[in-house]
């Protein structure tokens, strides 16, 4: 019996051996094809991180020497900075219009294409396509749209509804912020994916079982649809708004086009990006840029803790 466990004891031991023989070998080269990504996150996502705290803390033109400042570039932002406070106002407002709607509109056009329709494949490719154009094509297009004058928007607003003023799109600081919100929308297809993947994954027999129960249409997207493609939507929620903090393409483009300085009549496009890019790369405060870029980290950070402690709690997952 001794004999039997010792072999026994022998050959799992060799077994072992061998199989971390080669879990190492294989971990070695799996290390080593890792060796490409792993410098290019250190020096160009790391790297750029550390520097940038650091430098939130001097006086930096990008060039010459840095001079330590401490909190003075904080400081002045949060106390006698104008501009940041209309950037950060004009940046909310643009968050708080068209995140909920963004959401809103991929969930409606996701449901409706989600049925069985005559072409409905052709339809969800023309709604994902705009979502893959570049933003400084879009910025083009859709300054040709808005044209107070000449833009096919407002001949259709004449024509169709009877329009009698043609809408100053881009060029009112009541319709500026409007206008942009109206340009978000053009890239919806990407989340109307996600949330057409989320609509498919939600069993036929649920739908079903309520149809037999007397359930009518209203009371199966309330109590069935929403609640099993809350994971998507809540999905689709986050990304958008940390991706509506950054919007910067469209407002460079069409200011800079029209030989503004790229905030719009009024500072009424002065995004908070955009804001940040004057400073770092008109005015060469690059200190203060870290700083600005620093703050909307937390500001960006402390939203989605929110939308997970908020929202995040009435999400449905299945398991």
């Amino acid at each position: 019996m001794s004999k039997r466990l010792t072999t026994l004891a022998e050959s799992v031991l060799k077994v072992v051996l061998g199989q971390t023989r080669f879990s190492r070998r294989e971990a070695m080269w799996g290390y080593l094809f890792m060796v490409p990504w792993i410098l290019g996150f250190l020096v160009l996502t790391v790297g750029p991180i550390v520097v940038s705290a650091m430098m939130s803390f001097h006086d930096w033109r990008g060039f010459g020497e840095a001079r330590f400042v401490g909190l003075h570039n904080f400081e002045w932002m949060l106390t006698k900075d104008r501009l940041f406070t209309k950037a950060l106002q004009v940046t909310s407002r643009y968050v708080i219009l068209s995140v909920p709607l963004g959401v809103a509109l991929a969930f409606a056009i996701a449901w409706i294409l989600n049925k069985n329709l005559f072409g409905v494949e052709v339809l969800r490719s023309m709604f994902y396509l705009p979502s893959v154009i570049t933003g400084v094509a879009v910025a083009f297009m859709w300054m040709y749209v808005l044209d107070p004058q000449n833009g096919p928007l407002n001949m259709l607003l004449q024509g169709v509804f009877g329009l009698k003023q043609p809408v100053p799109w881009l060029t009112s600081p009541k319709w500026t912020l409007p206008s942009f919100v109206l340009m978000s929308m053009w890239a919806i297809g990407g989340s109307m994916i996600i949330v057409l993947a989320g609509l498919k994954g939600i069993p036929v027999s649920l739908h079903e079982a309520a149809i037999i129960d007397g359930a009518n249409g209203w009371q199966r997207l309330w109590r069935i649809t929403i609640p099993l493609v809350s994971p998507s939507l809540f999905y689709v929620l986050v990304i958008l708004t940390i991706n509506s903090f950054q919007i910067i393409t469209a407002p460079l483009v069409i200011f800079s086009e029209k030989g503004g300085s790229a905030i719009g009549p009024m500072n009424s496009a002065l995004f908070y990006i955009v804001y940040l890019y004057r400073m770092a790369f008109f005015e060469f405060k690059m200190g203060y840029a870290s700083a600005l870029a620093w703050i909307l980290f937390i500001i960006v950070m402390c939203l989605s803790l929110i939308n997970f402690l908020v929202i995040g709690r009435r999400v449905y997952y299945e398991e």
